[in-house]
């Protein structure tokens, strides 16, 4: 099966939680899966714009910059990534309604 397209995009700490749609859903469904950042490098792939660091320690403040989560994500890499995974691995979450 193929991707159609990602709907949504939720980046956090650890990994990402994504909603697509595959080539044969309808309009009203959609598909939710997350990938853990380590997961999706390891299959050699990297979904951020830019190559900097994940986090960004400021001394001053003490506190972290969780500034990698507003990082831009490459649609397209991402696409090739999941796909990859689940001719691999052919673990496809279920559709779900809108």
């Amino acid at each position: 099966m193929e991707i159609q397209e990602i709907i949504e995009i939720f980046p956090r700490e650890l990994d990402v939680e994504v909603h697509f749609r595959m080539v044969n859903d309808d309009e009203e469904s959609f598909r939710i899966d997350e990938f853990t950042f380590k997961e999706i490098e390891e299959y050699g792939y990297n979904i951020f714009e830019d190559d900097s660091e994940f986090f960004i320690y400021e001394e001053e403040d003490d506190d972290f910059d969780l500034g990698f989560l507003d990082r831009e994500i490459k649609h397209s890499e991402l696409i090739s990534f999941m796909t990859e995974y689940y001719l691999v691995t052919e673990d496809i979450p279920e559709s779900e309604l809108y």
